[in-house]
């Protein structure tokens, strides 16, 4: 299994780090990011078009931004206490522009990755349906314009009682595509909390059904 051929893309930080537990420490655009399912399949397909407008970021917590936009929340150096970005005028104009730079530098290199190369998006959340899941699939596939990266969309096994023969198993949907799941999820404030003997087998097993 080669780490490198998985591209995190939320809900949250876990796969991200699942994938720094495996010596993965590469930088990528989802990496640490909060976003749900119907909220990622509108912002790929809409090629991040209008991301980052100022006029569309708040402050989330102390250390993320959310762009309202697309309800897309992530770690960033605006820093905000109460709600409140902390710094006087210009230099916070000054340092959304770098944001600005960092993040399109980001989606561009996100968008040559999934364009350019057989990539394994995962994303991890409960509560999603199968239909959700073919929406972000058809997103990924317009965004790269191709249909070879795959897709594993993880839950926990306690949300699929009598679904899995065992964690680690992948339920196919259509060609590239599958649900998994691992015994549990982390819980949403500690995303590091994660199974992570658990998430490595469900990797080898998704690393060898994308061949």
């Amino acid at each position: 299994m080669n780490v490198e051929d998985f591209e995190p893309m939320g809900s949250n930080c876990e796969f991200g780090f699942v994938l720094q537990s495996l010596g993965n420490g590469v930088p990528s655009l989802l990496r640490w990011t909060s976003i749900q399912i119907t909220d990622l399949a509108r912002l790929i397909d809409a090629d991040f078009a209008e991301c980052f407008d100022k006029e569309q970021v708040r402050p989330h917590t102390d250390d993320m931004v959310l762009d309202q936009r697309y309800q897309w929340a992530f770690h960033s150096a605006l820093k905000s206490e109460n709600g409140q970005f902390v710094m006087e005028p210009r230099r916070l104009e000054k340092l959304f522009g770098i944001e600005r730079a960092r993040l399109q530098a980001a989606i561009a290199k996100f968008r040559e990755r999934l364009r350019g190369s057989k990539v394994i998006c995962v994303f991890s959340a409960d509560g999603i349906s199968d239909e959700q899941v073919m929406e972000l699939r058809v997103a990924i596939d317009r965004f790269s314009g191709h249909g070879d990266n795959g897709l594993v969309v993880v839950s926990s096994s306690e949300e699929w009682p009598g679904e899995w023969a065992g964690e680690s198993e992948l339920r196919s949907l259509s060609p590239r595509t599958w649900r998994a799941a691992v015994s549990r999820l982390a819980p949403w404030h500690q995303s590091n909390d994660a199974d992570y003997e658990n998430w490595t087998k469900l990797l080898t097993a998704a690393a060898a059904a994308q061949g």
